[in-house]
């Protein structure tokens, strides 16, 4: 909506570690949809390092399939997302969406990191070498990038997530505001057709992560 970012453009018009003709086909679009042809868990040693210095790392990786010509679900292409959101905006992930999103919607519950006064309300996820995580995301990858990372760490509320699911309802309006655009929103949930699997941009309608739903919600 800035005009900042071109879905079909190459992630390496916005990532310089990728601009070679090996990721030339890699793009925004394709990673939204998981059909980047990335690997579906990138190496922890490569995270481990931190960004800007694991996209170096990244960017030495082999492709496991042709872009554009399977799904295969990838944090490795979210994790990518989420610093290329910091590369074009200037701002990390969670100051990003706090701005532009979070704070408008008065979603006040919705954050990668929980203060300390909602432990009572986190549910504790795993032990983790004999210490229990408690407000802290479970996802070993996104602890190694402090929390924020395209993939996995958000904490939120029932509350907050409806008001999210009515701005989505609403084409993008809350409270008589127009926080995203109608047509951002109907761009989101268009549905992406990749062999058998259904997807839109960022979402799962028709995949083997969306069985359970089957008996109960149509295609």
């Amino acid at each position: 909506e800035q005009g900042k970012l071109k879905l079909d453009a190459p992630i390496g018009r916005y990532l310089r570690e990728f601009r070679s003709p090996t990721w030339e086909a890699l793009t925004v679009h394709r990673l939204l949809t998981h059909t980047g042809g990335l690997p579906p868990l990138p190496p922890t040693s490569v995270i481990r390092r931190g960004f800007p210095k694991a996209a170096e790392g990244l960017a030495r990786l082999q492709l496991q399939s042709e872009p554009g010509a399977v799904f295969r679900y990838s944090d490795t292409g979210f994790i990518l997302l989420g610093e290329l959101v910091r590369r074009v905006s200037g701002q990390p992930l969670d100051r990003f969406l706090s701005q532009r999103l979070f704070t408008p919607l008065g979603m006040r519950e919705t954050t990668f990191h929980p203060d300390p006064s909602f432990s009572s309300r986190v549910a504790p996820t795993e032990m983790v070498r004999d210490r229990l995580l408690h407000g802290e995301v479970h996802d070993e990858n996104a602890r190694f990038l402090g929390g924020v990372a395209g993939h996995a760490g958000l904490f939120s509320t029932a509350d907050d997530l409806a008001r999210f699911c009515r701005l989505l309802v609403n084409q993008g309006r809350w409270e008589g505001r127009q926080i995203l655009k109608a047509t951002t929103v109907r761009s989101m949930l268009a549905p992406i057709q990749v062999g058998e699997t259904l997807r839109g941009l960022g979402w799962d309608m028709v995949s083997p992560f969306s069985r359970t739903m089957a008996p109960f919600f149509p295609s």
